[in-house]
């Protein structure tokens, strides 16, 4: 017989877990609420920080309801993709739904693992395919798990 509630049990894990806003030098991704569309980035800096710059442009944008405006908004190339997505297609961003996909504090592997998560990603709302240019032998191995025919960003 052992006792169930131990010290070493209570003191196992001295740390507390670090926030999700408090993240730096991570990979991360943005869901709509609308679509199955996702934004992927990276940051050296809080996680927090760079999400409030994407809620103010995303505040900032016109919000278009009427046939002409729309017209108007997709020829208007925003700051910002997450941006482009909300004014064009009139859609909400899941701003609680962010998610941290990995995490790396050298800038160049950290913008290898953003062009990695987007090719592999089915339906991206980012303008380009990350910070590093992956070569196209590489697009048999993140196409191989997706059978909808849908292309990556590559």
């Amino acid at each position: 017989m052992r006792p169930h509630s131990t010290l070493r049990r209570f003191l196992v894990h001295p740390k507390d877990k670090t926030l999700k806003e408090e993240m730096c030098g991570c990979v991360y991704k943005i869901p709509c609420k609308n679509c199955e569309t996702v934004y992927i980035g990276e940051t050296g800096r809080k996680l927090g920080t760079r999400m409030n710059e994407h809620k103010k442009d995303a505040k900032n944008s016109p919000q278009v309801f009427t046939r002409s405006g729309r017209r108007e908004s997709e020829a208007t190339e925003h700051s910002s993709a997450v941006t482009n997505h909300i004014a064009r297609h009139n859609h909400v961003i899941d701003w609680k739904g962010v998610k941290v996909i990995d995490r790396e504090n050298n800038t160049a592997l950290r913008k290898l693992r953003e062009s990695v998560a987007i090719a592999k990603e089915r339906r991206v709302m980012n303008r380009d395919d990350g910070g590093y240019q992956l070569s196209p032998i590489y697009r048999p191995l993140f196409t191989a798990g997706n059978h909808s025919g849908s292309k990556p960003a590559l």
